[in-house]
């Protein structure tokens, strides 16, 4: 059977056996989130004995509630029955969180070997930073596809980016993004989603013009993806500023704005 191998192995910084499902479930699954994932079994002993679960209707969406509820960020993790020797076993998997450290209850844990360490305040303080150094942008786009890129807006960076001359980025749009790290396991990334969706994920930018601290005498609202976004706010914000013109003998006059 496909998980006979987790009941034969034993307990390891990916695998944990409970009997029942508890708090100490919960501990677990917030210990591998803080890790790098893993699985719990809940119906195998310790010794890898099975002595299964009684489950009703509604169990599984109880035992989620459980632990989002016990969670923060909250956890949904996901639950596979299956029957081994006659009796039902859970599996239930999480993923490592990007967001870390996760808490059950003001608590923090990290897998180490086969068992669940908690966090001193300092450990807690290092796994924050670095979390940091991975944020949200960086992690796959959900459900989102290659498809969901625009080739243009993408060709336009490319284009921009070897015209600064730094360094030189390969025409070939998606390869270039690999690269960058834009593109994860064939997905977008966050990142690659908010630069060049053809759809921009709705994050707006709103820019006023204040008369005076409570009357604005104009506004804007831009929605797009974020070079776009940057291009249409200068724009507007460069309107209504005086801007002066100096000739100093070469081709192209000199634009200097009244602020820098």
């Amino acid at each position: 059977m496909l998980f006979d191998p987790l009941l034969l192995a034993g307990e390891s910084q990916t695998l944990e056996r409970k009997a029942s499902f508890d708090k100490t479930t919960v501990e677990s699954l917030v210990a591998f989130a803080n890790t790098q994932g893993g699985t719990v079994l809940v119906g195998v002993t310790d010794t890898g004995s099975v002595c299964g679960v009684t489950l009703g209707k509604e169990t599984l969406n109880e035992w989620l509630g459980q632990i989002k509820s016990a969670t923060s960020p909250a956890l949904i993790p996901d639950m596979e029955t299956f029957t081994e020797q006659g009796k039902t076993v859970v599996a239930i998997r999480i993923g490592e969180f990007p967001v870390k450290p996760v808490n059950t209850r003001g608590r923090y844990f990290k897998r180490v070997a086969s068992s669940n360490h908690q966090l001193a305040l300092g450990e807690i303080a290092d796994l924050y930073m670095q979390s940091l150094q991975l944020s949200w942008d960086a992690h796959q786009a959900g459900t989102h596809t290659l498809d969901a890129l625009s080739m243009p807006k993408i060709k336009r960076f490319i284009r921009q980016v070897n015209d600064n001359g730094r360094f030189a980025l390969e025409s070939t749009g998606l390869t270039a993004l690999e690269k960058l790290n834009y593109i994860v396991n064939g997905h977008p990334t966050w990142a690659a989603m908010l630069l060049f969706a053809k759809e921009p994920i709705r994050h707006h930018i709103h820019i006023g013009r204040f008369k005076t601290p409570s009357m604005i005498i104009d506004d804007r609202q831009f929605t797009d993806t974020l070079f776009e976004v940057v291009e249409q706010s200068m724009k507007f914000i460069i309107s209504y500023i005086s801007v002066a013109f100096e000739f100093d003998g070469s081709i192209q006059r000199k634009e200097r704005f009244a602020y820098h």
